[in-house]
């Protein structure tokens, strides 16, 4: 594709590793224009690294994300025009990047495993008490 495209002197693939840490320490920005992500956790695994994201509202993790604030959320991720346009202004304004970044690194810190799993489990007990509460009134 990148041939086709005329761009394979602008293009270097990398074979998958294990560990991601440096294509994150390499990366100016983290885009993922997703059209389905149940949540998108390299999305957020970048804005722990420190680097401003873009995304779209399919990416479950779109909803920690306040847009402009923290990172941005597109509408529609087919829209290239708009994302092209967030990309232009994010490669020509390094404060907008700086402040973006600095604010995805906040929201990150809020979202640990520990903050996952004690919310999963808030939602399992409220699911059980539901249900104990619906068995209890069909007696």
């Amino acid at each position: 594709m990148a041939s086709r495209l005329n761009i394979s002197a602008r293009f270097h693939r990398e074979s998958p590793q294990h560990d991601v840490m440096d294509f994150y320490a390499a990366a100016d920005l983290y885009v993922s224009p997703s059209r389905e992500d149940s949540f998108g956790l390299p999305v957020l695994e970048a804005m722990a690294c420190g680097l401003p994201i873009i995304t779209s509202i399919f990416a479950g993790v779109a909803e920690l994300i306040t847009n402009g604030v923290d990172g941005f959320v597109l509408r529609d991720p087919n829209d290239l025009q708009a994302l092209a346009q967030l990309l232009e202004r994010l490669y020509a304004d390094e404060s907008l990047r700086k402040r973006i970044a600095e604010g995805a690194i906040l929201t990150a810190k809020h979202w640990t495993w520990d903050r996952n799993a004690i919310e999963i489990w808030e939602l399992l007990k409220c699911a059980i008490e539901k249900k104990m509460a619906a068995t209890n009134s069909v007696r």
